[in-house]
């Protein structure tokens, strides 16, 4: 996520969805905080 901005649009789209709807909670259940945070902040920017 730290990379997608080098992407055309529709693949960051796509994959700031991935990452909501796969990774950030996944993250949660891990009791990351720090990182959920983080990858819930770059994918809203995207959508």
């Amino acid at each position: 996520m730290r990379t997608i901005e080098f992407r055309d649009e529709i693949r960051r789209r796509a994959k700031a969805e991935q990452t909501l709807d796969i990774y950030s909670p996944i993250a949660a259940k891990l009791s990351n905080e720090k990182v959920m945070a983080e990858l819930n902040d770059l994918s809203v920017k995207y959508i």
